[in-house]
């Protein structure tokens, strides 16, 4: 919690630098302003200030995602891998190139594992193998309408190569979203890897902090500095502004790909296991020819 209730509290004060005014002796304050004030005369202070931490927790808890993407769109920090293939197109994975590199290599690993289980079932060309893979929407088969097509049609393996290259970091880019956060939870169910889980959990923490807050804090230096020496301010106050939010990005952005990439070696690794692949490798043991 404490990631959106910092990110809460900071867009809260800019709020109250810009309005205090109004709503505290302004004439022309409106009727949800006085609500608001009488409100607050109602309740004890103890009250108040549960109910302005539910309010910092929600805004955190929205502003959160947004300022976690921007981050990730303005600010370099190696988590963009270009895909070599017929179109070139790069991919935010939220890992560094040495985790990307090694999803990728556990990817290959699993397809592979999946392919030997079926061949020994009798799927033992690569038409049927793909064929397989489009019946039971094993989309992980290394890219199977690609491979089907290039089992088909000899003259156009080279581009259908690079289309698995192009599948393979897409699928890398799922995985991440939506395997590794399980496979961080699932540490936390053994006493074995409950350190681990801990170690990775406490680098994501810091992370999501800094995501969190790098820009309110931004631009509470900037409203500050503008309202106590005007134009001035904001321009001496624009600089520092933009290095501190740029460093705390940066910071939350290498963090979370640490411990994005501890989960890759703790895959890597077979001490956990991701659940695409467990299935992947459940519908190959019990298919049928």
């Amino acid at each position: 919690m404490r990631a959106p209730l910092a990110a809460g509290y900071l867009w809260l004060v800019i709020a109250w630098i810009f309005l205090h005014r109004r709503w505290d002796s302004s004439p022309e304050r409106g009727e949800a302003t006085e609500a608001i004030l009488a409100l607050r005369d109602q309740v004890s202070a103890a009250g108040f200030v549960i109910a302005l931490s539910f309010a910092a927790y929600v805004i955190g808890s929205i502003s959160h995602p947004l300022t976690s993407t921007l981050a990730a769109r303005l600010v370099p920090a190696g988590s963009h891998h270009p895909v070599e293939g017929p179109i070139g197109f790069s991919v935010s994975t939220g890992l560094s190139s040495r985790g990307y590199e090694h999803l990728i290599s556990v990817i290959k690993r699993e397809q592979r594992i999946a392919q030997d289980i079926l061949v020994n079932k009798g799927f033992d060309d690569t038409a049927a193998l793909a064929q397989w893979a489009l019946d039971n929407d094993a989309r992980l088969m290394d890219h199977p309408g690609g491979v089907l097509e290039a089992a088909q049609n000899p003259e156009h393996k080279e581009t259908i190569d690079g289309m698995g290259d192009m599948y393979a970091s897409l699928t890398a880019m799922e995985l991440v979203r939506n395997d590794l956060p399980l496979v961080h939870l699932r540490l936390a169910g053994s006493e074995a890897t409950r350190e681990l889980f801990a170690e990775i959990d406490r680098t994501r923490a810091e992370a999501e902090m800094r995501l969190a807050i790098w820009l309110p804090i931004a631009l509470l230096i900037v409203v500050i500095a503008g309202r106590e020496w005007g134009k001035l301010g904001l321009l001496v106050s624009a600089a520092p502004a933009i290095g501190i939010a740029i460093g705390l990005a940066h910071q939350g952005l290498t963090r979370l790909q640490a411990a994005n990439d501890s989960l890759v070696d703790v895959v890597r690794s077979r001490v956990g296991h991701l659940p695409t692949f467990e299935l992947l490798r459940e519908q190959a043991t019990a298919a049928h020819r």
